[in-house]
């Protein structure tokens, strides 16, 4: 299905409309503090329309997303409360969908704090083991947060998602006045321009596709890319 076929952008624009007709309205007898936490909710929830952090998440994995979430709703609350760390605490600061990442986190952030590794979980195991100097605890924290493991790294992991969404928008706008061949070959020469500015090794990659290498496979690579960016996408084109 072409792009200027598919109905998937006005089924998410309808869904985005009835959110925002939804603002909730006090209830009779309702307190300040139970309909600032409804208020709140919906403010987070149409803000979610923006920065897809759970669909992020759920696609990759990567905690990056998890902890710009609280970033952003730790922001909202106290924008919307004037600053006041009493009223903020109130509302759902760590969305359910991150609740396992986030306790992950900071249950292994606790037991460097110990000096303990993160990846002891049983008692026992910890009595056993000895104590890590404080340096080497310190070391560890991005591998306590999930930033990082051996071959992997959680920033450049979502800076190539976001080249990822990147491309296949670009791909699909163009292919509305493009035909697919060309719509590609501008994209992959973009991209290439942004990794002579930026350095962002993703982008050279999708902007060397095709050169010297096989046009089967190259064509294959890039449809890999497209797809994975539309799936990281937020109306799901």
């Amino acid at each position: 299905m072409s792009v200027n076929e598919s109905t998937e952008p006005q089924r998410w624009h309808e869904r985005f409309k009835a959110i925002l007709g939804a603002e909730p309205q006090r209830l009779p007898d309702e307190d300040d503090a139970a309909f600032d936490v409804r208020h709140i909710a919906w403010l987070n929830e149409c803000l979610g329309f923006f920065d897809a952090n759970e669909i992020l998440y759920r696609e990759t994995k990567n905690p990056v997303y998890v902890w710009r979430e609280l970033s952003r709703r730790a922001h909202v609350a106290l924008d919307c409360f004037g600053g006041d760390y009493n009223r903020a605490s109130r509302a759902q600061l760590v969305p359910e969908w991150g609740m396992e990442a986030f306790c992950s986190a900071v249950g292994s952030l606790s037991s460097l704090s110990h000096l303990q590794p993160p990846d002891l979980k049983e008692p026992a195991a910890r009595r056993k083991t000895k104590a890590l100097h404080y340096k080497k605890a310190m070391e560890m924290v991005p591998m306590a947060l999930g930033l990082c493991r051996r071959g992997w790294n959680a920033f450049q992991s979502a800076l190539s998602d976001r080249s990822k969404r990147t491309a296949a928008e670009q791909y699909d706008l163009l292919r509305l006045g493009l035909d697919p061949k060309t719509a590609a070959t501008v994209v992959q020469e973009g991209h290439l321009l942004v990794w002579q500015e930026t350095g962002n090794p993703y982008d050279y990659r999708l902007g060397q596709l095709g050169g010297g290498s096989d046009p089967a496979d190259a064509r294959r690579s890039f449809e890999r890319i497209l797809a994975a960016g539309r799936r990281l996408r937020l109306d799901k084109t």
